[in-house]
């Protein structure tokens, strides 16, 4: 995609978030089944949604271009502390190599933190080990050791 026209997707991506922000069930729905975007019967149901795309037209081709759109929008909604997209998109290769983390996640955002889910699965625990900047926004905080006087 050429420079400028990326910029575009992204200016309108971050509409799009703002609009998301505000239809937590579209959503939802989106992350469940982002082919959604192209149902035109959705859509029209939809008022709303089809409306922002019409007004926003690099919306749809921006979510093509990032497929995990949703999924990392969830997943920045569950920081602790604010991150930017491309610092929750370095989960990618951990997502393709494992589709099962992507589909709990996408089923249930509120998974990342969770520290049985993911020490449960060994790669998203290492991940998050060699990640601090992910694993301190998402994780728990550990209390650390107090000093014996």
């Amino acid at each position: 995609m050429p420079p400028a026209q990326l910029a575009a997707v992204h200016h309108a991506l971050r509409e799009f978030d703002r609009f998301l922000d505000h239809h937590p069930l579209l959503e939802y729905e989106l992350r469940q089944d982002p082919a959604l975007v192209r149902d035109e019967e959705y859509l029209h149901k939809n008022t709303d949604l089809g409306e922002f795309f019409a007004e926003n037209p690099q919306v749809v081709p921006g979510l093509q271009y990032y497929p995990r759109y949703f999924l990392y929008h969830a997943l920045l909604q569950q920081a602790r502390a604010p991150l930017r997209y491309a610092e929750v998109a370095q989960l990618k290769d951990v997502l393709d190599q494992h589709p099962g983390v992507e589909q709990a996640l996408r089923e249930n955002p509120e998974l990342i933190r969770d520290e049985t889910f993911v020490h449960g699965h060994g790669p998203l625990a290492d991940f998050l080990l060699h990640h601090p900047q992910l694993s301190d926004v998402f994780l728990p905080p550990h209390p650390s050791p107090q000093k014996r006087s």
